[in-house]
């Protein structure tokens, strides 16, 4: 995932703009990982850059799952140079970074805005991982609702994706300064 040039754009370490480049889940995790970078120290103007970034990453996940008529994000997308996302890998295998990104963010500024995506995201998992024999799995295509199922929960399903929703409305924001 990465930063629509409407939301605003990142330069990485060539100077380009993050915005040109494809998104990916693993894109996504750095939505949870660099406001975690910048809590080590005291604050400062490069922690408070991080935590825009992360802001910024993770407004454009949320966007990437609002936009599917299923409520689901595809797992890998690109955004052409003033153009709208592209979806190059249209299925969802009940990836957690999104969601991750989301507790983190919450738990770092107390926002209770990033509660309310990770719960509208977990009722469009909900509403669409659900197996006809009870269980979950993931679904092949996210621009078309209902969607066909993969018949696989992944492992990580459960024990990460699950597991940041379930802590993002059980925990309570940490003392911020």
């Amino acid at each position: 995932y990465v930063i629509r040039p409407s939301v605003g754009s990142v330069p990485n370490s060539n100077a380009r703009p993050l915005a040109r480049t494809a998104g990916s889940a693993a894109a996504a995790s750095l939505g949870g990982s660099l406001p975690l970078a910048g809590a080590a120290e005291a604050p400062t103007e490069m922690a408070d850059e991080y935590l825009e970034m992360a802001k910024n990453i993770a407004r454009t996940c949320v966007e990437m799952y609002t936009s599917q008529p299923t409520g689901l994000s595809p797992d890998h997308a690109s955004f052409p140079s003033g153009g709208n996302m592209t979806l190059v890998d249209r299925k969802n295998i009940q990836r957690p970074e999104t969601v991750e990104s989301l507790f983190y963010l919450y738990r770092k500024t107390g926002d209770a805005g990033y509660r309310d995506q990770a719960w509208t995201i977990f009722q469009a998992m909900k509403r669409t991982y659900r197996a006809p024999s009870g269980g979950w799995q993931g679904v092949h295509d996210v621009s078309v609702d209902p969607p066909r199922g993969d018949d696989k929960m992944q492992s990580f399903f459960l024990a990460e994706t699950l597991k940041s929703v379930s802590y993002t409305h059980l925990t309570l924001p940490t003392n911020r300064e």
